[in-house]
């Protein structure tokens, strides 16, 4: 009976951004976007990344549908300090700024 109910308050719980109310008042605050890596040439590589031109692609869209792209820190400060002036965006890369095209510490890299 306990894994019962557990798991239907997680189920519950899960549905609520479902509802308008809920869906005004938290939802679309922030989001992390995720990316691989940045690549030149997808069709010469694995195309396990994204090509330049989507990784524009995509800032564009988000700014033009009103996002910030604001750093992780910035984040966490509008998060905790219940900022809902704007919608902001973090980027990340999972592999690292070692491995992002034209990244400060690999300008080259690919």
């Amino acid at each position: 009976m306990n894994k019962i109910l557990k798991s239907s308050l997680f189920y519950g719980a899960g549905q609520l951004g479902r509802l308008p109310f809920c869906r005004v008042r938290f939802a679309g605050r922030a989001a992390i976007v995720c990316f691989h890596e940045i690549q030149r040439d997808c069709a010469s590589e694995l195309m396990t990344g994204t090509s330049v031109s989507l990784f524009e692609f995509s800032l564009d869209w988000l700014r033009r549908q009103g996002w910030s792209i604001v750093s992780m820190d910035e984040c966490l400060q509008k998060l905790a300090s219940n900022d809902r002036s704007d919608r902001y965006a973090v980027l990340t890369f999972d592999d690292g700024p070692g491995q992002c095209l034209g990244s400060p510490s690999n300008p080259g890299a690919t």
